[in-house]
């Protein structure tokens, strides 16, 4: 991954991070999706976190990262 695209998700990671918990809610996740004007289900959210990196509450930079690869393959 180019250093650039890593620095960006980070920022992007660090701005939904609310709560400074280094994880991203369901709640601050949506947040991303609203500002793509799409719709995230709570049951979505929750395979994700089984999926990528992440903690019992929320999604890690490292689950981060992993989805966004996902989903531009």
């Amino acid at each position: 991954m180019h250093p650039l695209l890593y620095s960006t998700l980070n920022d992007i990671f660090r701005k939904f991070d609310m709560l400074l918990l280094r994880e991203l809610s369901y709640i601050e996740f949506k947040g991303i999706y609203d500002c793509l004007d799409k719709q995230l289900d709570p049951e979505y959210f929750k395979s994700m976190l089984a999926k990528y990196t992440s903690t019992e509450k929320g999604i890690t930079f490292t689950g981060f990262v992993e989805f966004f690869i996902d989903q531009i393959q």
